[in-house]
């Protein structure tokens, strides 16, 4: 009964199946089977996509964000109060706020504070938090599928339009934000306010918090142009960052002007006030929950003391918050540490800047520490390293024993949110203005770092403990890490110590090169290892440096030889031709065997293909080789006491073993010859590329495939690179692309191609000239095997000369 039936719904009844399994249905509504046509399903599946894409740390009440900072009871009543007049008023004319004050003044609270409002009012629409060291919140790609997502959760019907967007088009959420917001938000709140025109009187408010962060600089104009694209009813969107110049710029401009609500965190709001009824709470709570509390006298604080916190504090909240944090730590008397902040002098150049007193503080927390150095390792990573925030993390890279790092953050709980061993988390800051103090020097003063040499510490802790770090951690992810720091660091003994005791290619293994993703890590990772190196080599005045590149280009030929021997390699060729050709390895023979002798593999190269993965493989041989040609400085490529690498890889190139159907050598033909050109013209006359030039100068010496420097397969190999357009390309007799039927098209790239075949024959022959071996000539012409045959077998002296241009044979002859 209902045999192979799908999606099949039965309203009311009851039906009885006789046979081997007896079953009865007896439900008023039962579906028996979804199917991905179901809308419950597609539904479903859209909601999964689109969490893919968001950031859910960015919520006002995400896990993440458990210890916000919020508003203390009773203070910003007059800001609070103007904001929420504004998000509830019926007739705004303009549907943006922007909300802006220096580091510390509340911004990030205030935000915090209204979004719960917000949510207790029903009008929230949805909130973006960055945070400039949080993974996907310090970057512009997870705002609209963020605020999206929120947004189908406040108004279900969305999602029902929403859902065949996605469906439709996966790669939405890799498009501009531009694109993003229109087709996930406009236009679908745009179709249910046309289906359902009475909800154009609800009001939903999007909050977007600390959008200075967000990275890179230039993201910010264009987030704010789509946030005002989108300020339609029933979205009003508030905007807190600080003044920064690229965000003030924006908001200058007219069209922005006309429906922005600017609010300055300033003094006519009042912050002294706000602030002292901040610190005199916290003040008494101390009394209850510090272990001292009991043994405070009554007087304190004095109110001289306040008055002095209000004075240091300037307006920011974030002083009074970071004093009351420090004060609260069990590890302190309350009173001394107190004492010891409103002791610490500032000279007098000093008390004139912005942070003065905030900086004062940073310096008198992180003296107080019992181990500064280890402190400043610590922090060091917090800022630099992606996504490696946690305590577990840190102890690996920087080889710290399970608890070590939690004690040596001991006295920093008033400036570091620290999980404690039974709640999983990031360490960071509090506020980003301790990252903005460590990264000036002008501010941090002894306590700054800067960036080359934290990055050559970051490099060093990868490489002393790389092993322990792969345990637990995607090792693609490691190596780019790893290199990507080493790229941005500068020489330090400490560095190149660690250095001289790595081998980065024992942690490249054989059994997974069969992978093309793996082809793609593993080569950038090697690429950014062996340029680093090779940088210092060059510039760097140590010694060491020599001395560990020569080690490393060891390493490289020991690895080659025992990657040939490795069956999985059977496949791969082309990944080993990069390394040997590009990272500098002496072993000359490998190459040369790999292009000489490995015919199947290498004619591979030639052949188009569809796979993006290998394609993207061959363009970076490519663009390697062209590299190692032309680098004048790479001294383990020495023509005169080595086997001339530049010569292997000239055969390389000029190779016609590829069927021509599937021979792309066209495509590199006006490089490959500009590339030459420049290689001949300034090489230093050594013997092997003279010699190589000679042998080809007259194309009868050698079998006519195998002659780089002969014109015979040229009809059929090149042509495409110098296709030019012409008056009459729009005309319907020419074929731009065929050269059919279009003279003009056709002059005008040959022209092209004989000049620069005239220009690298030139070349050729001066090298022969500058190397004093002497060579026939000939008559223009005589050198080819029958009068009357067409340029095809013209040697390379006969391109050499001006007659070369004249000669019309050529135009009868080729074809492309």
């Amino acid at each position: 009964m209902f045999h192979n039936m799908h999606s099949a719904q039965f309203y009311g009844g009851q039906y009885t199946n006789v046979g081997r399994d007896l079953k009865t249905i007896n439900h008023y509504h039962t579906t028996l089977q979804e199917t991905p046509s179901d809308p419950a399903v597609l539904k479903r599946e859209a909601i999964k996509k689109l969490f893919e894409h968001i950031a859910p740390g960015a919520f006002h009440n995400s896990g993440e964000r458990y210890d916000s900072p919020r508003c203390h009871p009773d203070t910003r009543k007059a800001i609070l109060s103007k904001i929420m007049d504004w998000a509830r008023g019926p007739h705004n004319l303009r549907l943006l706020m922007w909300i802006y004050g220096p580091a510390g003044s509340g911004k990030s609270a205030i935000m915090q504070t209204i979004a719960e409002l917000c949510e207790e009012a029903g009008i929230l629409g949805g909130s973006f938090f960055f945070f400039r060291t949080a993974g996907r919140r310090n970057i512009k790609n997870h705002l609209v599928a963020t605020l999206t997502y929120q947004l189908t959760m406040r108004i279900p019907i969305l999602c029902d339009y929403i859902t065949p967007v996605i469906h439709n088009d996966p790669s939405i959420f890799s498009q501009t934000l531009d694109a993003q917001m229109k087709a996930l938000i406009i236009d679908p709140m745009i179709a249910v306010l046309t289906a359902h025109p009475d909800l154009g009187n609800w009001r939903y408010i999007v909050l977007v918090d600390g959008l200075d962060e967000c990275a890179p600089e230039d993201s910010h104009c264009e987030i704010l142009t789509i946030l005002s694209k989108t300020a339609f009813s029933p979205f009003q969107f508030i905007i807190a960052s600080r003044p920064e110049y690229v965000i003030r710029n924006t908001f200058s401009l007219q069209f922005m002007v006309k429906q922005t609500e600017i609010l300055a965190l300033d003094n006519d709001y009042q912050p002294d006030n706000d602030i002292e009824l901040f610190l005199r709470d916290r003040f008494n709570e101390l009394r209850s929950s510090h272990p001292q509390g009991p043994y405070l006298p009554t007087y304190w604080p004095t109110r001289d003391s306040i008055y002095s916190l209000l004075r240091y504090s300037s307006g920011q909240f974030i002083y009074a918050a970071t004093v009351i944090k420090f004060l609260d730590s069990p590890r302190h008397n309350p009173m001394k540490a107190l004492d010891s902040i409103l002791d610490a002098r500032l000279s007098l150049k000093r008390s004139e800047t912005p942070f003065a007193q905030l900086d004062s503080l940073y310096h008198y927390v992180l003296g107080a520490v019992r181990d500064t150095a280890k402190v400043l390792d610590i922090l060091q990573c917090i800022m630099l390293v992606d996504d490696s925030g946690s305590t577990d993390d840190i102890e690996a890279l920087l080889g710290y024993s399970p608890g070590e790092c939690r004690t040596i953050l001991c006295d920093m709980h008033s400036l570091l949110d620290i999980p404690d061993s039974s709640r999983s988390g990031k360490l960071r800051f509090y506020h980003t203005s301790l990252a903005d103090f460590l990264r000036d020097p002008l501010r941090a003063r002894h306590l700054y770092i800067p960036p080359q040499k934290s990055n050559a510490f970051i490099a060093t802790c990868y490489a002393q403990n790389f092993s322990a770090l792969i345990v637990t951690t995607n090792v693609y992810w490691i190596l780019n890490t790893f290199t990507d720091h080493l790229s941005n660091s500068c020489w330090t003994d400490d560095l190149g110590y660690a250095l001289g005791n790595f081998n980065i290619l024992d942690y490249v293994t054989f059994n997974r090169f069969d992978c093309l993703e793996y082809h793609e890590h593993t080569y950038s990772a090697l690429e950014k290892y062996y340029k680093w190196l090779y940088s210092q080599k060059l510039h760097s005045t140590s010694l060491q440096a020599a001395r560990l590149y020569n080690t490393v280009v060891d390493h490289l030929d020991t690895w080659l030889s025992r990657a040939l021997l490795h069956s999985k390699f059977s496949g791969n060729i082309l990944f080993l031709i990069i390394c040997a050709v590009k990272f500098g390895g002496r072993n000359y023979s490998l190459p040369a065997w790999l292009v000489s002798d490995v015919h199947s593999n290498v004619s591979d190269l030639y052949k188009e293909t569809t796979d993006k993965d290998n394609a993207s493989l061959k363009a970076a041989f490519f663009r390697a080789v062209e590299d190692v040609i032309l680098d004048p400085h790479r001294s383990s490529f020495n023509a005169i006491e080595q086997m001339n690498i530049k010569s292997i890889l000239l055969k390389l190139f000029c190779r016609n073993d590829a069927p021509d159907k599937d021979c792309v050598f066209g495509k590199y033909f006006a490089w490959l010859l500009e590339i030459m050109t420049s290689l001949l013209s300034k090489h230093d006359a050594a013997q092997d590329i003279a010699g190589l030039c000679l042998e080809r100068l007259h194309h009868d010496t050698v079998p006519v495939h195998d002659d780089w420097m002969c014109t015979c397969a040229l009809p059929y190999l090149i042509g495409s690179p110098y296709i030019k357009p012409c008056k009459l390309q729009e005309h319907s007799r020419c074929s731009y692309g065929t050269f059919s039927n279009c003279p003009d098209c056709k002059f005008t790239s040959l022209s092209a191609i004989k000049k620069d075949l005239l220009q690298f024959s030139i070349a050729v022959v001066d090298c022969v000239k500058r190397s004093g071996i002497k060579y026939e000539t000939h008559n223009y012409g005589s050198c080819r095997d029958k009068p009357g045959s067409g340029l095809d077998h013209l040697c390379v002296f006969c391109r050499g000369r001006e007659e070369f241009l004249k000669d019309e044979s050529f135009e009868h002859r080729f074809k492309f």
